[in-house]
């Protein structure tokens, strides 16, 4: 089992199981252990809460323990390289794509290893290749080429990233913060 008791975890997107596993007759997906069955979908991207662990399923918090949950229904959202899957789209900093496929980021006819990435996907040659945003693409009836163009299906984890502003846009806005007096920073 992933999680334990208290973990955090994020139900994934109804239409992003649907792909992964086979959509029943009752309009319910059967993972690989469990169903995720219709009147679980009020979920699908929500925070929860793991409130108990059993045998190959976890009950939730938020449920009041009504449903049984399995690892392939739920993510972490506190995302690290580890939970990265086999089609994941990954963007960096500098906003080139990749697809996570066999351990590598792929790329039009390119390649790179995750090995300069650290466990928070923060890579060790510099900012502009630090991953930002993971999930889906829509990639129907599309070619890695289209990679830059495809829309995101659905962001699974998308990392908190600070605005950034020149010295001169800070002491701007401090002085409109005081009233137009000047400011001086010691």
């Amino acid at each position: 089992m992933r999680y334990k008791v208290g973990d955090k975890v994020k139900v994934r997107e109804w239409d992003n199981m649907a792909k992964d596993f086979c959509v029943d007759k009752k309009d319910g997906i059967t993972s690989s252990l469990e169903a995720f069955v219709s009147g679980m979908k009020e979920y699908c991207g929500k925070i929860m809460t793991i409130k108990s662990v059993g045998n190959n399923y976890y009950k939730i918090e938020e449920d009041n323990e009504n449903w049984r949950w399995t690892d392939d229904m739920l993510i972490n959202p506190h995302f690290s390289i580890t939970d990265l899957i086999q089609g994941m789209a990954c963007e960096t900093r500098s906003g080139n794509r990749y697809l996570f496929m066999s351990g590598n980021l792929i790329r039009n006819y390119s390649y790179r290893n995750v090995d300069d990435l650290t466990d928070d996907l923060l890579s060790e040659k510099g900012i502009d290749f630090d991953i930002v945003k993971v999930g889906y693409l829509d990639m129907k009836d599309r070619i890695l080429d289209d990679l830059p163009k495809m829309a995101w299906e659905e962001v699974i984890w998308e990392r908190n990233q600070p605005v950034l502003i020149t010295r001169t846009e800070a002491m701007e806005i401090l002085k409109e913060h005081f009233d137009g007096k000047e400011v001086e920073i010691i």
